[in-house]
């Protein structure tokens, strides 16, 4: 696992880390290193962003192959983490946060 270059773990929940760990995993399986490019923003999102308070992260994906294969370890991580998190791929990264339901 990498953190690209300002990106810090201070201030992250225990439940994120536990999706950042299972991620790590998931990327492993697919021959890739988990690079983490955001969890506390250096921008500011929407106020009610989970980025802002610890339990969000988005994590890198332009090194997969293909769509076909950032679709499936996303799912991949949607299956692992549970209902309490939310995944959603976007063009450039995986936004994971948790989110109980």
């Amino acid at each position: 696992m990498e953190l690209k270059k300002g990106v810090k773990l201070t201030g992250v929940s225990t439940e994120l880390m536990f999706g950042i760990l299972v991620a790590d995993r998931i990327w492993k399986n697919h021959a890739k290193i988990l690079v983490i490019t955001e969890i506390l923003p250096t921008e500011r999102h929407r106020i009610s962003s989970a980025h802002n308070t610890g339990r969000a992260a988005d994590l890198r994906t332009h090194y997969f192959d293909n769509q076909e294969e950032k679709e499936e370890v996303a799912q991949e991580l949607r299956e692992a983490v549970g209902e309490n998190y939310d995944v959603v791929l976007h063009p450039t990264h995986i936004h994971i946060e948790y989110d109980p339901k």
